[in-house]
């Protein structure tokens, strides 16, 4: 039978909501309401980026937590070092990535000129949008290239420990967000109120999903 690719949906999310109160995640507070089309357009402008379907949907669902709601590190967090960011925070973070691909890019035109790798679409590409961390140095990103209503590939870009970081880690958003529900379920994730911390526990995680760098 065919893989189903899950688009990412309200109902998706919601079901990872409760798995985050049963956890007692002080994100689940914090979670400012949700973007209509109109502010995601307006917020994403600077990037020359209409988000995705997907895109839309994770921010039309919240809009992030505040900066100024976060008194401890992991208070808007999602999952180990995951931050449920803000579309401001993530313009930010897409021209960082965009002018670190740009310095990528002139370093190996100095042995590999002419080809791809010396340009900085290939590095980072125009059409990802940071989405958030893995907390160990991976971006996180969703293809925002493609056709309305179609799956969004998600990416996990770390230039120093995945050689692979150019070929999608995940087929959709929705995927992404199921592995991380799954992840909540078998305490591969689990949040430590007392400590005010995440516990990641990867032995419990698939290897293909901890390989892929989104879990």
């Amino acid at each position: 039978m065919p893989h189903t690719v899950p688009l990412l949906s309200f109902e998706l999310l919601d079901e990872r909501r409760l798995r985050l109160v049963e956890q007692k995640a002080p994100v689940v507070e914090l979670l400012s309401p949700g973007l209509d089309d109109a502010q995601l357009d307006a917020a994403f402008e600077p990037t020359g980026l209409r988000p995705s379907t997907e895109a839309r949907t994770w921010w039309a669902w919240s809009g992030g937590v505040p900066l100024d709601a976060i008194e401890q590190p992991n208070d808007g967090s999602v999952g180990p070092g995951r931050h449920y960011a803000e579309p401001v925070k993530v313009v930010e973070l897409y021209r960082s990535m965009r002018a670190t691909a740009a310095d990528a890019a002139a370093d190996a035109a100095t042995f590999a000129s002419g080809t791809e790798r010396a340009t900085a679409d290939w590095w980072w590409q125009p059409g990802w949008l940071p989405i958030t961390t893995n907390g160990a140095g991976t971006t996180i990103a969703c293809d925002c290239s493609v056709p309305d209503g179609q799956p969004s590939p998600m990416y996990a870009v770390n230039y120093g420990a995945r050689q692979n970081f150019y070929q999608p880690s995940a087929a959709s958003f929705g995927e992404t967000v199921q592995w991380w529900i799954d992840a909540l379920d078998t305490h591969a994730w689990r949040y430590d109120p007392d400590a005010s911390r995440w516990h990641y526990d990867w032995q419990i995680v698939d290897r293909d999903r901890q390989l892929s760098g989104l879990v």
